[in-house]
């Protein structure tokens, strides 16, 4: 008798979010000291979404701009996953995106889920992440630097992280 085994749903495969702390005042480029994040989201090992923006605030150290980085992340994924269980609707649960941070103490801080300290004023933005991982929409997993793949959406880099992303 054969039975077709039910399939994984159409899902993010994972999304890479990082930060390149006080770039333009390392660059000079406009004497501000903003941050830059990047977003790379994968979808069947194809890039969906790669982003780079100007962080709003300045982040006062990189722990803070790193978790700015996965606030922005976090908002471009809800809304994919979104769209794909409207679409896709299998029934199935859609696993949590698997979301690459290189950052050590901004996984560390969402792992404490303990807002204390010199992280006391990026309240909301840390809330609004463990609100998606709690409703298992998102978790965040350390990657070493050498293998984010957002890198190259921060900073100025040689042409081979172009080549493993893409």
């Amino acid at each position: 008798v054969y039975r077709q085994q039910p399939s994984l749903p159409f899902a993010i495969q994972d999304a890479y979010a990082d930060c390149s702390f006080a770039t333009e005042l390392h660059h000079g480029t406009t004497g501000c000291a903003k941050s830059r994040s990047g977003v790379l989201i994968r979808i069947l090992d194809t890039v969906l979404i790669a982003v780079s923006n100007r962080q709003t605030a300045t982040a006062l150290s990189t722990t803070e701009g790193e978790l700015a980085a996965l606030c922005f992340a976090t908002r471009r994924i809800l809304p994919i996953r979104a769209t794909i269980d409207l679409l896709v609707n299998t029934g199935i649960p859609t696993p949590p995106t698997i979301t690459w941070e290189d950052n050590l103490a901004a996984v560390a801080a969402l792992r404490r889920r303990v807002v204390a300290g010199r992280l006391r004023h990026v309240r909301v933005a840390i809330s609004f992440i463990i609100s998606a991982i709690d409703a298992q929409q998102f978790t965040v997993r350390e990657v070493p630097n050498g293998d984010q793949l957002a890198d190259f959406l921060t900073k100025s880099l040689s042409p081979a992280p172009y080549n493993i992303a893409l």
